[in-house]
């Protein structure tokens, strides 16, 4: 019969000290890595921009211009479905109105843009026969 020579540690259940520093560091990577997905998600949730917008407006000097009646926390209320009139009730007039033309079938209605023709928060409602059909926040990088 054969015997099977083991180690030491492996007989008494115990790692070597090396073994247990990788899981140490293992566990405080991995906990490391989840702190940051979840800063993340919130930022991406929290934010009108995303985290693209988060990231781009730390790296680039925003010349955002809105609409005087604007506020974020109005636009985020703006749904599909809704009437054009009940936009404007919202947000006030716009600032600029890009009608349809040969390549798209709705009117943008846009309620932010950059005075100096260079990085914006972009606030963009979109309508289609009076109703609007989506709406676009991002961070345009110019």
């Amino acid at each position: 019969m054969h015997r099977i020579l083991r180690p030491q540690w492996a007989r008494n259940g115990d790692l070597p000290r090396g073994a247990m520093n990788m899981i140490k560091i293992f566990k405080i990577l991995g906990c490391s890595c989840l702190v940051s997905v979840l800063v993340a998600v919130i930022v991406h949730v929290a934010t009108l921009d995303g985290l693209n917008g988060f990231v781009w407006s730390c790296l680039f000097q925003e010349d955002t211009l809105y609409a005087s009646g604007y506020s974020d926390h109005a636009f985020r209320l703006v749904r599909k479905g809704m009437s054009e009139a009940e936009v404007r009730s919202l947000l006030g007039n716009p600032l600029e109105l890009y009608p349809p033309d040969r390549f798209r079938d709705w009117t943008s209605i846009r309620f932010s843009k950059s005075p100096g023709g260079t990085h914006y928060r972009s606030r963009v409602v979109n309508v289609r026969g009076g109703v609007v059909i989506g709406k676009l926040a991002n961070f345009y990088v110019d």
